[in-house]
């Protein structure tokens, strides 16, 4: 089976990790704002992927988007 990306899907399937510039698409917020809502807990929290590169999860970007205002972090 694939996905949207055409690959094909699998149970063991990598997490898809998104840069900041996507983020602040997303979000339609710049990156100043988004660090104010990570420290307010009000938003996904970066994370970090190798030595100088910061990313964000996609699933935990798109379930922020769909109810920004009643987001709460997922229990991990």
């Amino acid at each position: 089976m694939q996905n949207e990306t055409g690959a094909n899907s699998a149970s063991t399937a990598a997490p898809r990790y998104i840069t900041e510039r996507e983020v602040c698409e997303i979000a339609g917020v710049s990156s100043n704002t988004i660090a104010a809502l990570e420290k307010a807990g009000k938003f996904p929290k970066r994370k970090r992927v190798g030595f100088r590169a910061i990313r964000w999860l996609y699933s935990e970007m798109m379930e922020w988007a769909a109810n920004p205002e009643g987001w709460k972090p997922s229990a991990a």
